[in-house]
């Protein structure tokens, strides 16, 4: 019982579900789960996605996604986030 809020696949392995405090690794990849965020890391690179609410919004949609993304230490400077997803 509980929530699930993780779906996915792991390359050719059977299609996996998720909820809070969930961990897979799939080949080179760590997913995991806590109460409100969903991480992915793979290669150097994390990826952290939460739920959130739009506040003092007028119209359009009441939720949205926030990701941030990060590497790890010693990754080299051109292979850092740029353009408009190093912007924001």
């Amino acid at each position: 019982a509980g929530f699930t809020y993780l779906r996915g696949t792991c390359g050719s392995l059977k299609p996996f579900e998720g909820g809070i405090a969930f961990r897979r690794l799939c080949e080179d990849a760590l997913v995991q789960s806590r109460f409100s965020s969903a991480n992915f890391s793979a290669r150097g690179w994390t990826f952290v996605l939460r739920g959130n609410h739009v506040y003092e919004r007028v119209s359009g949609p009441r939720h949205r996604l926030d990701v941030s993304i990060s590497a790890a230490e010693g990754t080299a400077a051109r292979a850092l986030p740029h353009g408009i997803v190093g912007q924001t």
